[in-house]
């Protein structure tokens, strides 16, 4: 089962209770509304927590932080195991 969302690290342990919960979760789907907004720390967190992680990277604006930083954040995810996929790859 899948989960999408991307929230604060504040938001994201309530989530966490109610996921925990539902035993069925081990992969979440992350996308939000700027990549420095959250979204890079939402990620490890829940990788850190034993989920499978995926970042949909066309659907995480970075229009606030330098294209260097950008890169720089994909490369962090992707280190930590986190997978960084197109959105178009949902459609299929």
């Amino acid at each position: 089962m899948h989960l999408l969302f991307s929230f604060s690290k504040i938001m994201f342990s309530y989530i966490q209770q109610g996921i925990h919960r539902v035993k069925k979760i081990n992969e979440i789907m992350i996308a939000g509304l700027a990549l420095d907004l959250g979204i890079t720390q939402t990620a490890l967190d829940a990788k850190e927590l034993g989920y499978s992680v995926e970042v949909i990277q066309d659907l995480c604006p970075s229009y606030r932080i330098p294209k260097d930083k950008v890169k720089e954040r994909w490369f962090i995810l992707q280190t930590e195991g986190i997978k960084l996929i197109p959105f178009l790859d949902l459609m299929y």
